[in-house]
């Protein structure tokens, strides 16, 4: 009797050394002795991206507030509300969301409610254009940390639409089809939410509107729920479907400095959450309305950091 509780009693610690394994490995990252944090993007050739995060991260501060960032290659898009969790910012090509460690985090206007998952995913259609990669960030606002996140994998989903430009690519004119539908990019004003195409454009109000790929459909921006994904201000205006050179997109549009919010000179995860709260209170940062596009232009420039 003694020899077959002792089988038993084996039999169940093996079993229960089973169970942790499997649930200890899989989604998330492990992390060094001393490594505060770190995410690993997988990329599966049917378009669903996972960022592995870790289960625990046991040396960040139980106040810690969490950043992530990440941007599509070009030629690509996000499938709308595909992410989960849903991102506290997103367009066609960034997601952006804000985590706390142990409990809710209020900062100004806004209260990040969301804990640190051990696993996010999104999907990603379209065709990656030639050299363009994803870009991820993470950073950490107590203990002032940041770093790029960690790619694997491949995408490669298949297309029947076919952009000239190669994606959203804004100072080159182009035309997308899909064999249905084919649309232009075409330059165009936004002034007090009216929409008007033009030939050519200048000042604050000009733009384009981008003509582009999403899995096997061809986009263009819809001028009635106001401005779009594919509706970009042309800096230095645009002439005949593309933005003139010297100032274009929504990437970074002039010094860092215009992104600094908490005076340290240096774009950090601390300056993305305080603009965010301007962006609600409907503020102004250095004399620029926080808005979307503003909030786009910031993300992207972190992003561009090494």
């Amino acid at each position: 009797m003694e020899i077959r509780r002792i089988i038993l009693l084996a039999s169940s610690f093996i079993a229960l050394l089973f169970l942790v394994s499997c649930k200890t490995t899989g989604q998330a990252v492990s992390l060094g002795q001393n490594e505060l944090f770190a995410v690993e993007r997988i990329a599966a050739s049917s378009g669903i991206v996972t960022l592995e995060l870790p289960s625990s991260a046991l040396l960040l501060d139980s106040h810690e507030i969490i950043i992530i960032a990440e941007q599509a290659p070009q030629g690509t898009s996000i499938v709308p509300n595909s992410e989960t969790p849903q991102a506290d910012f997103k367009t066609s090509n960034t997601l952006v969301w804000f985590f706390s460690k142990t409990q809710d985090e209020p900062i100004g206007k806004f209260t990040i409610i969301k804990r640190l998952p051990s696993s996010i995913t999104y999907s990603v259609q379209g065709t990656p254009s030639a050299g363009s990669v994803f870009k991820g960030k993470w950073g950490l606002k107590i203990a002032n940390a940041e770093g790029q996140i960690i790619s694997s994998g491949t995408m490669a989903t298949s297309s029947t639409c076919t952009d000239s430009d190669g994606g959203l690519v804004y100072t080159s004119a182009g035309s997308a089809t899909d064999g249905t539908n084919t649309f232009s990019d075409t330059c165009a004003t936004m002034i007090s939410g009216v929409y008007q195409e033009a030939a050519s454009c200048s000042g604050s109000s000009c733009g384009i509107s981008e003509a582009y790929c999403a899995g096997n459909s061809v986009h263009l921006f819809v001028p009635s729920g106001g401005p779009g994904p594919a509706f970009v201000p042309c800096l230095s205006g645009c002439i005949n479907g593309a933005c003139t050179a010297a100032g274009t997109q929504t990437t970074s549009t002039g010094p860092l400095s215009q992104f600094y919010v908490d005076n340290d000179n240096d774009l950090d995860g601390n300056d993305l959450l305080l603009a965010y709260n301007l962006f609600l209170s409907g503020s102004s940062l250095n004399g620029n309305a926080v808005d979307g596009i503003f909030l786009l232009q910031m993300y992207h420039a972190w992003l561009s950091q090494s």
